[in-house]
């Protein structure tokens, strides 16, 4: 069987799957390549059989309809390239179940609404491409459990609609960017890199935040009094709040609880956290943090305090 197809700039014209070699078992590439064609036509809802291709560039056609649904099956994809068509539709949530992902381009479509992007627990290196910005739509970003390094870039702070942010586990340095404080709603901020600097006060100031784990970095200075500020932790909510409703999979999240990993998928009215464990953290322990009355756990522990333990920690209840 052939394991490559590749007919790139050859002008072809026509159906754009009319002889994809998907029905036969024995025809089933691993690659296929036919960009800068006239291809045209939707995409078939089949295509999800070729299970074990790992690379599909069709960019510069005139491919029309929506990316299917259930493309998250093509678990082998390591290069996914749409560019340039006439794509429309959402992106399907599915695709972030493509773990082995290390390239997508979908740029000059019609397409809109990525939310969910899980690349972690892989071997990727290298810093976040500027270009992420441009997913207006990210939710939830799971970049956690690789080799990602460099500087975090401010291109992050621009999506506005983040709730989820995992970058566990990496190896990005420098300074954390004041503008991730300006996220309106972020929940969750992970831990586990190579962050220098002090903590950025413009984090005390956001108001869906559930979980800020920023432990196991190299992070100095005082913890900010406006820590009390921090809303959602003042008072324990009501309801419980699902980190995710989408069906692609679970958003992949772990809180440390008494030095035990411990997996969360619901956010239930007390799993509420902050982990600043493990820095080089200095100063007094503001009494204002006895003002986050509704938060489950707090993590100070083998950092540089002095001073005496404020009073206030008595009256959180946790």
């Amino acid at each position: 069987m052939a394991s490559q197809v590749g007919v790139p700039t050859c002008l072809i014209t026509g159906s754009c799957f009319s002889y994809w070699p998907m029905k036969k078992k024995t025809e089933r590439p691993k690659q296929y390549q036919a960009y800068k064609n006239q291809l045209y036509g939707p995409f078939p809802g089949d295509i999800t059989n070729l299970r074990s291709l790992a690379f599909l560039s069709l960019t510069e056609n005139k491919i029309s309809g929506s990316i299917p649904a259930d493309i998250g099956k093509l678990r082998s994809l390591t290069m996914l390239s749409l560019s340039k068509n006439k794509l429309t539709g959402l992106i399907p949530t599915s695709v972030g179940n493509l773990t082995d992902l290390t390239d997508l381009v979908l740029y000059d479509n019609q397409l809109y609404g990525l939310t969910y992007l899980n690349l972690g627990d892989n071997n990727l290196s290298g810093n976040i491409p500027n270009e992420l910005e441009r997913a207006g739509s990210l939710e939830y970003l799971q970049l956690n459990d690789n080799s990602l390094n460099g500087t975090l870039s401010n291109s992050i702070a621009k999506l506005q609609h983040l709730k989820v942010l995992n970058l566990a586990n990496n190896k990005f340095g420098g300074s954390i960017p004041t503008e991730l404080g300006l996220l309106p709603d972020l929940h969750i901020l992970l831990r586990s890199n190579k962050f220098t600097g002090s903590i950025p006060v413009e984090m005390m100031s956001m108001l869906q935040l559930r979980i800020l784990d920023l432990s196991q970095n190299y992070l100095t200075g005082q913890v900010s009094r406006k820590v009390g500020n921090l809303k959602n932790l003042i008072s324990k909510p009501n309801d419980t709040y699902r980190i995710s409703n989408i069906s692609a999979g679970d958003v992949q999240l772990k809180m440390v609880v008494k030095g035990i990993s411990v997996p969360v998928q619901i956010l239930l009215s007390y799993t509420s956290a902050i982990d600043l464990s493990c820095n080089n953290l200095s100063g007094n322990i503001p009494k204002e943090i006895g003002l986050l009355k509704g938060l489950y756990t707090v993590n100070l522990s083998h950092n540089r305090f002095s001073g005496h333990i404020p009073s206030s920690v008595g009256d959180m209840s946790g």
